[in-house]
């Protein structure tokens, strides 16, 4: 219960800034290009993270990691309050936000992967990812109006304070030992094994999806005369926490891959969806993205957990977050430009090839009678895979 009241406090403090497009567009006049590498700045260091992360989460433990990501968290919407333009302290507040999730969110959801019965591996992750889904919907909801009354820098000292809650919290939480087990490597460990190639580029290939969506949707309604942005953050989070809690067990009794497939479809819908926003709104588009991302995410991320072994499951855990932030910030940074140079309508067109590409290599995975046999499992032999 410790772990989910921390979990709770330190997503309030980061899915706040889900409103960071609006924020940049209303009070800085930042730009498309402007925006994508701001908001990208952060999933950047999250990637950098990721061969610290993995190679130190097994050995250290989790409590650590989760401490100094709080930390982190605290340090960067801090100095979000402190600037009023697009400058170094921006740009610093927001690479500190990443390098504190990348550290507290793999942390966390190796604990809960960890504490997880292997038959209901897919379910536990959704149900653990479904608690930082609902402050997704929550944070933006609360933030944005009360911004208005308050005004933004006392927002972001609201944010700084929950991280800080979050962070005392995981003193109070009972971690399991860590692993025992040594691995001279695990980063390049697991980096070596071929199977779990595909799952690190279709991971980044959904990331990319959803950082498109995330990160423009709010601009492009701005653009086009809708105001009220949360409500597109609203939708996301609320379908995406339905379907965890609702259709959680789906993955481990029909097979990961499977149902991430279906996912993987509803993934290149949803950004197609934003083309007509006047026609669709914010709300069909939003739900589409969230229970494509509340389908998916676990379900590929237990297939990643199944395929490996326990001794390197921190490491797994920080590589499959890592490749979906690679593709979230070819999404948010590098379609910046590409808004600017084509509009938005083309750019959403654009990103959703991301998911057919992403449903060939799935389908080429699900082909491989080996492979075949390992998803139809519920508790599978790592080792039948290599």
């Amino acid at each position: 219960m410790t772990l989910l009241l921390a979990q709770v406090l330190f997503g309030f403090s980061f899915s706040t800034y889900f409103l960071l497009p609006k924020y940049l567009q209303t009070e800085l006049g930042a730009g498309p290009s402007t925006i994508g590498w701001i908001s990208g700045a952060a999933w950047t260091t999250s990637v950098l993270c990721v061969p610290i992360t993995g190679s130190f989460v097994d050995r250290l433990g989790r409590r650590t990691f989760q401490l100094v990501g709080s930390i982190c968290m605290v340090a960067g919407c801090s100095l979000f309050a402190l600037a009023d333009t697009v400058g170094p302290l921006l740009v610093l507040g927001r690479l500190l936000q990443g390098v504190g999730f990348s550290l507290y969110f793999v942390a966390a959801s190796t604990t809960a992967a960890d504490l997880a019965p292997p038959e209901r591996l897919s379910q536990a992750i959704g149900w653990f990812g479904a608690t930082m889904v609902v402050t997704n919907a929550l944070a933006p909801a609360i933030a944005e109006p009360l911004a208005l009354s308050i005004g933004w820098e006392n927002i972001f000292w609201g944010t700084a304070i929950f991280a800080g809650l979050a962070g005392i919290s995981v003193l109070a939480i009972d971690f399991p030992p860590p692993n025992e087990t040594k691995v001279d490597s695990p980063f390049t460990e697991v980096l070596k094994k071929k199977n779990l190639h595909p799952i690190w580029f279709v991971s980044a290939l959904a990331g990319l999806l959803f950082g498109a969506g995330i990160t423009f949707s709010a601009p492009w309604a701005l653009d086009s005369g809708i105001e009220r942005v949360s409500i597109f953050f609203i939708s996301y989070a609320c379908a995406s926490a339905f379907v965890r809690f609702a259709m959680g067990g789906m993955a481990d009794k029909y097979g990961h891959l499977k149902v991430a497939i279906m996912a993987m479809a509803l993934y290149g819908i949803a950004p197609l969806l934003l083309i007509d926003i006047s026609l669709f709104g914010l709300i069909i588009p939003g739900v589409a993205l969230g229970a494509a991302q509340g389908l998916y995410y676990p379900a590929f991320n237990a297939l990643a957990v199944a395929w490996s072994d326990a001794k390197v499951r921190g490491t797994v855990m920080a590589l499959y977050n890592g490749s979906f932030n690679v593709g979230f910030t070819l999404g948010s940074v590098g379609m910046g430009p590409v808004v600017e140079l084509i509009g938005y309508p083309s750019m959403f067109v654009g990103t959703s090839g991301a998911a057919i590409l992403a449903l060939l290599l799935m389908a080429k995975m699900a082909s491989d009678r080996k492979h075949e046999k390992h998803f139809s499992s519920n508790s599978p032999d790592p080792k039948s895979l290599e």
